[in-house]
């Protein structure tokens, strides 16, 4: 899931191929993203309403959607992507971060400046599964939903890793509250999502509380937070 800056709500539906936008506080989809030869797995939105999203049908590609497009209007692709894209981040300056398992199923990120061309790959975890999101410091943020699970903070510029928060169990598809910079930590195995402190590369992971979704009784894969001013 991801929600754009004006608080529409973007789905990323297997079974369908599509992705479906919802408006604040409606239960409808007002608009749908299709591409039936794709399976998204997660979708990001740049501040100038540009949509990405990471498919995990066969090598895998990041579709993009520009101008509103209900349609693929263009797909980046790159040789790394042997498996598929698990995840994608954007960050202010369209700077587009991938995850995805290569040929040894470990996960890699790779960047493309300006959401563009062949991407460079920055980061290799040895692990599998999870996400990947930038923070308010243009940081990259990766969690972990195998091994001991834990979300692992990379500096946006060397792409050093310069924190690591461990996690009361596993993390999948995270999102960063950048008006207070709190994340939200959904626990596929307990049900449950975990809102945590974050401080970036100093610190953080402090669990503030806990919330267990009422009709939730598979465990919680992804969570979104709505960037604008509370209900």
């Amino acid at each position: 899931m991801a929600v754009d800056k004006n608080g529409n709500v973007y789905v990323a539906n297997q079974d369908t191929h599509e992705i479906l936008v919802f408006a604040k506080g409606i239960s409808t989809a007002f608009k749908t993203l299709s591409d039936p030869n794709n399976d998204p797995d997660d979708v990001a939105v740049a501040s100038d309403g540009t949509v990405y999203v990471a498919n995990e049908f066969g090598p895998g590609n990041i579709a993009v959607y520009i101008g509103g497009s209900t349609t693929p209007t263009r797909y980046i692709t790159d040789p790394n992507f042997i498996v598929g894209v698990q995840s994608v981040a954007v960050d202010e300056h369209h700077l587009l971060a991938a995850l995805y398992d290569d040929s040894n199923f470990q996960i890699d990120v790779d960047e493309f400046v300006g959401g563009r061309g062949h991407g460079k790959k920055v980061i290799s975890t040895g692990l599998t599964g999870g996400s990947v999101r930038f923070d308010n410091a243009e940081n990259l943020v990766v969690a972990l939903d195998s091994g001991t699970g834990e979300i692992n903070v990379y500096n946006g510029t060397t792409f050093v890793l310069c924190n690591s928060i461990a996690q009361p169990a596993i993390p999948s598809y995270i999102y960063l509250d950048k008006s207070n910079g709190d994340v939200f930590v959904p626990d596929v195995p307990n049900t449950v999502v975990h809102e945590e402190t974050f401080g970036d590369c100093t610190g953080g992971g402090t669990i503030e509380r806990n919330y267990i979704p009422a009709f939730s009784n598979e465990g919680v894969v992804s969570t979104a937070v709505d960037p604008g001013a509370a209900p």
